[in-house]
């Protein structure tokens, strides 16, 4: 089943996101975001079930790029949808050759596990380096996305379609991951699949570490 961008939940993110560029500057949350009460939300790190404020410049990365809350966690905006339309596909209904956006992970927010039916590049733009994992018939993985060719890292990384992914930063300094995500073909929700803890702890009951570390309590 395809998940739903859920309006109360981002509009509560982006609460979150403007309080954080609210504390950064020395300032107040906007006024249509005041009053919102706090929530836990996918968007922001936790600490004893409290927002914990992102660094400076990833709030002002969010504020100036003009990101969203993604339903699978962090921020994103579509950048680019491909003119040409493709049909015949396996996805059931016509697509765009495909698309491109922009995504943000803060320090500690993941990306929950998740799955499309297009292959997806990864392209790491700046921050620290992303842990991307993967989960497949062969079991777990792991590859750095990042500029260190020494340490492993690479600028690029490609998941096949239907492949389950998740993404975290790595330790670093700065605070946040941001990449650019390419899918061919083009992104839509209809072929998103994020499945709650439960359904994946019991499809990969050999990377329940994974799934546990992946997915959220709530799901």
């Amino acid at each position: 089943m395809a998940s739903k961008f859920d309006g109360k939940r981002a509009r509560e993110n982006m609460w979150v996101t403007h309080q954080n560029l609210a504390r950064a500057k020395g300032g107040r949350p906007p006024p249509q975001f005041q009053g919102i009460g706090r929530v836990k939300t996918a968007g922001a790190a936790q600490t004893n079930g409290k927002p914990k404020p992102m660094a400076v410049e990833a709030a002002e990365l969010v504020e100036k790029l003009r990101l969203e809350p993604h339903p699978e966690g962090g921020f994103f905006r579509e950048t680019h949808r491909g003119s040409l339309v493709l049909e015949g596909l396996p996805h059931g209904a016509p697509r765009a050759a495909h698309t491109a956006i922009f995504f943000l992970l803060p320090t500690r927010v993941f990306s929950a596990l998740h799955r499309v039916k297009s292959d997806e590049v990864w392209h790491f733009y700046d921050g620290d380096p992303l842990e991307l994992h993967t989960i497949d018939d062969q079991g777990h993985r792991v590859e750095l996305i990042g500029r260190d060719l020494g340490a492993g890292q690479l600028p690029q990384r490609v998941v096949p379609a239907g492949v389950w992914q998740a993404a975290i930063p790595s330790k670093g300094s700065r605070g946040f991951t941001l990449c650019g995500c390419t899918v061919a073909p083009g992104f839509d929700f209809a072929d998103f699949e994020m499945p709650g803890r439960a359904a994946l702890l019991e499809r990969f009951p050999d990377c329940s570490d994974v799934v546990k570390r992946f997915t959220r309590p709530s799901t």
